[in-house]
């Protein structure tokens, strides 16, 4: 995809980037510099909240209701199986399971959906799918296991994933 310089892209960022934000770890100017982006026009920020945000400092949780209160990050509907409808938020995009089984089995091919770590698991697809049915550009993480999958997201679901380095790489090359 390649983009005009002064195209605005909307990016869903995934709550881990906040969280690596809150504690400085590597990546967190790249959220400065794309945060300062937004305010200049060249982004639009959204994320999706999940039961799973889980921020025992407060740190995280405190950046997010900042750039929420300055106008430069709102929240999307989240997405969820008839099985998880709960009233209130910002709404919810309900989803068929074998929807949701199908985007599982193409970035965890042999995880299984009992297993401890099934159920964050299913809320990052729950949290890819709600980006693509709120019509996002860039769907940004650092979680490896869906970075790895990049390639075949865009090519079977229509969806861009990245990590914030090679998002701003590829602005500056107007490839994205």
């Amino acid at each position: 995809m390649t983009t005009e310089p002064s195209k605005s892209l909307s990016l869903t960022i995934d709550l881990n980037i906040f969280y690596d934000k809150a504690e400085g770890r590597e990546g967190s100017t790249d959220f400065d510099y794309i945060v300062d982006q937004a305010r200049a026009g060249q982004f639009q920020l959204f994320y999706t909240a999940t039961t799973e945000f889980e921020d025992r400092s407060g740190m995280a949780t405190r950046i997010l209701i900042r750039l929420r209160r300055e106008g430069v990050l709102n929240e999307d509907p989240n997405a969820g199986s008839p099985r998880e409808y709960m009233p209130g938020g910002s709404g919810i995009h309900l989803i068929e399971e074998s929807t949701l089984q199908e985007m599982f089995r193409t970035i965890w091919p042999e995880a299984s959906q009992i297993s401890s770590s099934a159920a964050s698991k299913e809320n990052d697809v729950l949290g890819l799918l709600a980006h693509k049915l709120n019509g996002r550009d860039v769907y940004l993480t650092r979680d490896k296991e869906i970075l790895t999958k990049a390639k075949v997201l865009k090519e079977k679901f229509q969806t861009v994933v990245t990590c914030p380095k090679d998002l701003l790489s590829a602005r500056a090359r107007h490839t994205l």
